[in-house]
């Protein structure tokens, strides 16, 4: 149906083409607006429309119509694939993320094996010392004693004054 479309579209692209090229022109142009026209007028009244005015109407309206049409099939069409390719792109994109998420989960996993590897690692045992338990080292750095820090002594505070008497007034002589 679309290419029945396609081809009678082409068909009224090409006879409107010559439609219009084969009318007649209406008035002189630039030069009929400057009083060389003769009997015509500018804006008067074209009086019946020919035969051919009607055919270049009937071809512009199919033309359109057409127009129309195959742009709707077009998008509709188009939709589709839209649709199909992006389902598609979803795919792989879910895929691509998966194995992502694989390969961080790997990385994880083998950093928490050497972590706990480091963790276990326990450290050589100390020398036998013939089944005698051995003795505690004495530091070999004397560690400082913390002394304990004095409390702040509490403020004293101010003791208010007392009002002292306003002077009296001097004698008006």
């Amino acid at each position: 149906m679309v290419t029945l479309v396609t081809v009678f579209h082409v068909i009224i692209c090409l006879f409107l083409v010559i439609v219009i090229l084969l009318q007649a022109g209406k008035g002189g142009g630039m030069g009929a607006a400057f009083g060389g026209g003769g009997g015509q007028t500018v804006f008067g009244g074209r009086g019946a429309a020919t035969f051919m005015g009607k055919v270049t109407a009937v071809c512009a309206v199919l033309f359109m119509l057409t127009s129309m049409l195959l742009a709707y099939w077009a998008s509709q069409h188009e939709d589709s694939r839209l649709k199909a390719r992006a389902v598609v792109e979803a795919k792989s994109l879910k895929e691509k993320k998966k194995k992502e998420r694989e390969k961080i989960e790997k990385m994880m996993n083998e950093a928490m094996k050497k972590a706990k590897q480091k963790k276990s690692a326990t450290p050589a045992p100390p020398p036998a010392t013939g089944g005698m338990a051995p003795e505690k080292a004495e530091p070999t750095k004397a560690e400082p004693k913390a002394e304990p820090k004095a409390e702040p002594k509490p403020r004293a505070e101010p003791t208010p004054k007392k009002a002292e008497p306003a002077p009296e007034p001097a004698p008006a002589p």
